[in-house]
């Protein structure tokens, strides 16, 4: 059985030139190819978002699997800005923006999981390496969910499950759920969780 492990620390940075009047920075971390799977915890406050997103690409990019791990809205909100820096930063590769081959994936996706030990709970997000481009779907007002502050969760599941299975019967393309700050995007992430956990049941395959 893989063991999770935590993230491990940078161990050196060297820059390299990215695009014309731009540098950034190349990582070397300490992961080894023995570790399969890694869990990085992530903080609401203090996140060092392009080492993160760093090590969540590389590990990507030798198909390891890593869980990002949330608890409250900052830290779930962080969790998902580093799935959005990760495929930033496979584009600039594919764009010859920055040094080195274009990684196997086009992109990266996440499949959330609501996890509790005792009376805590928290939001674990396996990333997966996604192969294909992602075009957007220019869903028209009606179609788009909207989550604001007070969402609720159980409403918002259902309605992203019954999307998804018109989605399934081809009547429309996938749903959108639309969210702005840590408080709305957490509820998104929660609701999205709450809706694989519905579907994965017995009874909603009936």
């Amino acid at each position: 059985m893989a063991l999770r492990q935590r993230m491990a620390v940078v161990s050196r940075m060297q820059p390299f030139r990215a695009g014309v009047g731009r540098c950034v920075q190349q990582r070397s971390f300490a992961f080894r190819e023995d570790q399969p799977e890694m869990l990085f915890r992530v903080k609401g406050e203090g996140v060092e978002m392009a080492k993160l997103a760093g090590g969540v690409y590389l590990r990507t990019e030798r198909r390891q699997v890593t869980f990002l791990e949330g608890m409250g809205p900052k830290s779930i909100d962080n969790c998902l800005k580093a799935v959005m820096l990760v495929n930033k930063f496979a584009e600039a590769k594919r764009n010859g923006e920055s040094a080195g081959e274009a990684p196997w994936f086009h992109r990266v996706g996440f499949v959330p999981q609501l996890r509790k030990r005792d009376t805590t709970y928290w939001i674990s997000m396996k990333v997966v390496g996604l192969q294909k481009p992602y075009t957007p779907y220019p869903a028209p007002e009606q179609d788009r969910l909207r989550v604001g502050r007070d969402t609720p969760i159980e409403k918002l599941a259902a309605a992203v499950n019954t999307c998804w299975m018109h989605r399934c019967a081809g009547e429309r393309s996938e749903p959108l759920v639309c969210a702005m700050g840590p408080q709305s995007v957490s509820l998104a992430v929660k609701s999205i969780a709450r809706c694989l956990k519905d579907m994965s049941e017995p009874s909603s395959q009936a």
